[in-house]
């Protein structure tokens, strides 16, 4: 009965690990459209200085 209650709680953390870590992938990704855009931007910023 124990080992039946680890094996749950187990597959539960597995369940909740690769949720994080899909979660994670989608935050990066996010993370890198957003340093992309504000690249963009300044750059053109910078080219109405000129």
């Amino acid at each position: 009965n124990e080992i039946v209650k680890l094996t749950q709680i187990i597959e539960e953390l597995h369940l909740q690990h690769k949720l994080l870590y899909s979660m994670t992938i989608k935050f990066e990704q996010a993370l890198g459209h957003l340093r992309e855009k504000v690249n963009v931007e300044s750059s053109r910023d910078k080219l109405y200085h000129l």
